[in-house]
């Protein structure tokens, strides 16, 4: 409670007794001297000090240097109750700073003064003031101030001080520079100083409640309280520290007043008391809605009178202090999710807006009888499912609904339950009731024993007799040891774990790799590899061809896991996926010729062959020429190879003559076979009639010059001595005749009267040089 009036020991005894404060000064800077009854001991605290008195107005002997550490330590026996520091020669880089019984003391402003007796300003109305618990000058500069510093520890006592000087500017800076300061020292050793005041505890007092008051303990004291009206004190009034019991509301209000006596010291103070009311309560004030099941919501509430405002408390048994701030008469705490360790004692009180608080009263909260629910479980575990024996392990109940994770129920106490996975997790939860309370409880039931059968390969496919590596994914009961089967499908197996294999035939290999685990449970996995054939490739063919013949290539490659075959004849010709296939090479010469076998896996194969090309050789029998009936007969030769060794000839005559030439005697076609290594040409030539004229079937008698006049051209008549010819009209009659050989012939005319257009028929007979004849009959149309 807080104390409202303090009335000071000091101010007491000046106005009681008068009695006159005595301070008396310490002179000697080293060693013990007693002062008024009281040993002095004077000591150097760390080596700074000067010991040669020195004084500046009144102050002194005591000095303190600028730069070195520590001061003096006055020690006392018996302690006193005050010191009074008078300082001079202080400047604005000067600090003071005092220890009191080896702690730090705070000098505050309160305790600072002037020096009347030095002529320099000083005290706080010349800016001598305190900082952070040190005496500092704040005017700065160089200017010197004094001051004198009064401070008490009562009502304890002072049995040393140690005086220390901080110089915050020792001039290398270029600030101003002293010497130290000079101090003196006095003490005063008066108990009837020493502190006194009275108070309370009750920060708020109420009607009804105690007050506690308190006064300073000192010894050899006797005490005396009075207060208004009539309180009851307990133990009694004439106590430092006395009790009165239940205050009324109004006539307790006033001035509680404690005397202390001490010898010739007498202390007053007072305490201000202002009583409050204290909130009133309904009988039972404290009530809960109970009893509950476990996870209900129950409530607790405390009804008070409080008026407007105010405060409600209430508390659980664990001690939590829940606060209202609903209107009064609703105070109450849910509790959503009362379980057993909600139940036990709540208790509930008020404190109003002045800070009164009502009795604190108790309810016990109890809970129904309560259904907990427990269960335990047996898995019995196999390959295609997993067996569990549910055992209720329940208490106060008598009716059960299981939940099993999967779909699956029962309203039986020790269900069993088949899973029909070999590997899962389920959330088997069980829900028991008395018929009041209901509990439940969920667990986990981990059925961990996968069996996963998987693998890869380094390859899906490859070429005859590669290696494939085989990299195991399987899975199982983890701190089991599964075995494994690989069935490479070429008649070869393995049982460890990752396995390599060369599979040395092509084909398509469906690999089986089967785990069993601890339980004997077996699970494969397939995968199919393809095998492909290394690959051929060949041919048969002629080796040695004409130019200009065709080859027939038989081809023979492996299709199993080609993508083409490809022929290249040498020549720029290209072919692909012909098995047989013919060519033929227009030039001679050598031509490499081969076969690739294009494969998706294996390598490439590729089989050649050269094919030799001869060429044909030439033949040239000459042009064509004429030979008259009869005549002399003359050569047809092979004009380029008669002289060519190994070259055979083959004339088509009757005789079938095989040499260069032949000798021709009548009109034909002669044709000659040349055989050169095998290869042939062969060369014809026309041996025509020369003996007779060249008749014309059209002429055109109109005077232009050409082609005027119908008669054998004369190019190939000059072998002819006889010459007939005559023209018939279309009646037959007889229009022209001549035997001229060289005439002009017929213009067209008869007896000068040009024929019409049209078709006329000849009759010519000719006598060659050699006496052989022939006769002549045709058509010649005349055009005009």
């Amino acid at each position: 409670m807080r104390k409202l009036v303090l009335f000071t020991a000091i101010l007491a005894s000046f106005v009681v007794n008068a009695v006159a404060q005595t301070f008396y000064p310490v002179t000697h800077t080293t060693g013990t001297q007693t002062v008024s009854g009281v040993a002095v001991t004077v000591t150097n605290s760390a080596g700074r000090t000067n010991f040669t008195p020195q004084y500046s107005c009144t102050a002194g002997p005591y000095y303190i240097g600028v730069t070195q550490p520590g001061g003096y330590v006055h020690s006392f026996s018996p302690g006193v109750t005050h010191i009074r520091l008078s300082v001079t020669d202080f400047q604005a880089e000067d600090t003071l700073r005092v220890n009191v019984n080896g702690s730090s003391f705070p000098i505050t402003t309160a305790m600072l003064g002037d020096l009347t007796t030095c002529p320099d300003p000083g005290g706080p109305a010349n800016n001598m003031t305190t900082v952070n618990g040190l005496v500092a000058n704040a005017l700065g500069g160089s200017a010197k101030r004094d001051v004198t510093v009064t401070f008490s520890t009562s009502p304890g006592f002072i049995n040393n001080i140690e005086v220390l000087h901080d110089r915050i500017n020792d001039g290398t800076g270029g600030g101003p520079t002293a010497n130290g300061l000079i101090y003196s020292v006095e003490f005063a050793l008066d108990t009837c100083l020493q502190k006194f005041e009275a108070w309370t505890t009750d920060t708020v007092q109420c009607r009804t409640r105690d007050l506690h008051l308190f006064a300073t303990n000192f010894p050899n004291t006797t005490y005396s309280w009075t207060a208004p009206g009539s309180p009851v004190w307990v133990p009694s009034n004439t106590v430092y520290d006395p009790v009165v019991k239940s205050l009324p509301l109004t006539t307790a209000d006033g001035n509680y007043i404690v005397t202390a006596t001490r010898g010739a010291c007498i202390y007053k103070d007072t305490v201000v008391v202002s009583v409050k009311q204290t909130p009133g309560t309904p009988l039972n004030p404290i009530t809960y809605r109970g009893p509950k099941c476990a996870g209900d919501k129950d409530t607790v509430q405390f009804v008070s009178n409080l008026t407007a405002g105010g405060t409600t408390y209430i508390i659980k048994p664990s001690g939590q202090v829940v606060t209202c701030n609903i209107p009064p008469l609703l105070n109450f705490i849910e509790l959503p999710n009362i379980q057993i360790a909600d139940a036990g004692t709540y208790k509930g009180f008020s404190k109003s807006t002045e800070g009164c608080y009502t009795d604190t009263f108790s309810v016990v909260v109890s809970l129904s009888p309560q259904a907990q629910a427990d269960f335990s479980y047996n898995a019995i575990l196999g390959c295609d499912a997993d067996t569990v024996k549910f055992t209720d392990q329940s208490n106060g109940i008598n009716i059960w609904n299981w939940n099993f994770g999967d779909g699956g129920t029962s309203n039986i106490d020790n269900p069993t339950h088949t899973y029909p996975a070999s590997s899962g997790t389920y959330n088997v939860k069980l829900v028991v009731s008395n018929g009041t309370c209901a509990d439940s409880v969920t667990k986990q039931i981990v059925l961990n024993h996968p069996l996963v059968a998987d693998f890869d390969m380094s390859v899906d496919s490859i070429c005859q007799g590669k290696l494939v590596t085989f990299t195991n994914n399987s899975s199982a009961t983890p701190a089991t040891l599964p075995t494994y089967f690989w069935d490479f499908k070429d008649g070869n197996t393995s049982d460890q774990y990752n396995v390599t294999h060369t599979f040395l035939n092509y084909g398509v290999y469906n690999i089986e790799m089967t785990i069993t685990d601890y339980l004997g449970c077996k699970k494969t996995a397939t995968k199919t590899l393809v095998v492909d054939s290394l690959g051929s490739a060949n041919f048969l063919s002629d080796s040695v061809i004409c130019a200009g013949e065709s080859i027939k290539f038989l081809g023979d490659y492996s299709t199993i896991g080609g993508t083409y075959a490809e022929w290249n004849f040498g020549d720029g010709h290209v072919i692909k996926d012909k098995f047989t296939i013919e060519h033929a090479y227009d030039n001679p010469g050598t031509y490499l010729v081969q076969l690739t076998a294009n494969y998706r896996i294996c390598p490439d194969t590729t089989y050649d062959q050269n094919v030799y090309v001869k060429p044909y050789p030439t033949i040239d029998l000459g042009k064509d020429t004429s030979l008259c009936p009869d005549g002399n007969p003359f050569i047809i030769k092979d004009m380029i190879n008669a002289s060519t060794a190994g070259v055979r000839w083959h004339w088509n005559t009757e005789t079938k003559d095989t040499g260069s030439y032949i000798n021709v005697h009548h009109p034909g076609k002669y044709a000659v076979t040349v055989d050169l290594d095998g290869c042939s040409a062969t060369d014809t030539i026309e041996v025509k009639k020369n003996c007779y004229i060249d008749i014309p079937n059209v002429f055109t008698p109109n005077g232009d010059g050409y082609n005027d006049y119908f008669l054998p051209r004369q190019l190939l008549s000059r072998s002819v001595t006889k010459f007939s010819m005559t023209i018939f009209n279309r009646w037959g009659e007889v229009i022209f005749e001549t035997n001229s050989i060289n005439g002009r012939g017929w213009d067209g005319k008869v007896n000068d009267k040009e024929q019409p257009t049209g078709v006329y028929v000849y009759m010519i007979k000719a006598t060659f040089a050699n006496g052989y004849s022939e006769n002549y009959q045709g058509n010649v149309t005349l055009l005009r």
